[in-house]
């Protein structure tokens, strides 16, 4: 039996944005934070072990429980920086 694994953001109080969406995630990253997961500096890592920054893979993989990871500290960039 799956554990259901929500995609939590970084960037907004503890809680307050959960998705199992990778494609919500990151609309959720556009919209509200101005970022893409590269600058945010977090990427997405399948249980079959790929790792990327884009939905694609969680589009074609049939192991598609994803985890956000975050690949750097500090504050994030922004797409108009």
């Amino acid at each position: 039996m799956h554990k259901i694994m929500y995609l939590e953001c970084f960037e907004c109080p503890p809680g307050e944005y959960q998705t199992l969406s990778v494609n919500a995630f990151v609309f959720h990253l556009r919209k509200k934070h101005s970022t893409t997961p590269p600058l945010a500096g977090i990427s997405f890592l399948c249980e079959c072990g790929n790792e990327s920054y884009s939905k694609d893979h969680s589009q074609m993989c049939i192991l598609s429980e994803v985890r956000v990871i975050k690949k750097k500290d500090g504050p994030i960039r922004r797409l108009y920086e």
